[in-house]
């Protein structure tokens, strides 16, 4: 009954190429999944989002969990191929389903963390069944690792930084505003 006209994608997202800084604001033109290309998103849209301050065309790989260390993220973009990109988790299931659906999409992410950032390795391990992490798990391994905590206090300013700029550029992109 109710048939959206566009679906815009945000969040945050890791980089995988050292293009890429905290805070930058990745707009996704080509989105992959861990078992190849999704849909693209809409060119029109990319375009429009590329045209505002402070953002950049890329890649986004969706994995099915967080890439934790340099290693990891570096194995992954000789997989992507081309810079900038940067990881995250959601993305292409959020393409196949605009696609599925017949509407136009885009994706926009704000990175939280460098390639050559490396993050307490026991966040892949705190997933739920649904993909998500669990703070509780996060919060009990950061116990027994306490010199973990600088890094998760590191990490939730970032992301708190990010959700503002990401929220401040969404907003400009729908009302219009280059």
């Amino acid at each position: 009954r109710h048939r959206p006209a566009l679906l815009v994608g945000a969040g945050v997202a890791g980089a995988l190429s050292s293009d890429l800084v905290v805070g930058d604001i990745l707009v996704a033109r080509r989105v992959l999944g861990s078992v190849g290309s999704a849909p693209a998103p809409d060119d029109k849209l990319v375009a429009r989002a590329c045209a505002m301050p402070g953002a950049v065309a890329g890649t986004l790989l969706s994995v099915d969990r967080p890439l934790v260390s340099p290693a990891e993220k570096a194995t992954w973009f000789a997989r992507v191929g081309e810079a900038p990109a940067a990881v995250d988790m959601e993305s292409a299931a959020w393409a196949r389903s605009a696609a599925e659906h017949g509407v136009a999409y885009l994706v926009v992410r704000a990175v939280s963390d460098d390639a050559l950032e490396e993050l307490p390795r026991y966040l892949s391990r705190c997933m739920d069944k649904d993909g998500g992490i669990r703070r509780s798990a996060v919060a009990l391994r950061a116990l027994g690792q306490p010199s973990t905590i600088p890094t998760l206090l590191r990490m939730r300013r970032r992301v708190t930084d990010c959700s503002d700029r990401l929220a401040a550029f969404v907003e400009h992109f729908l009302a219009g505003n280059p």
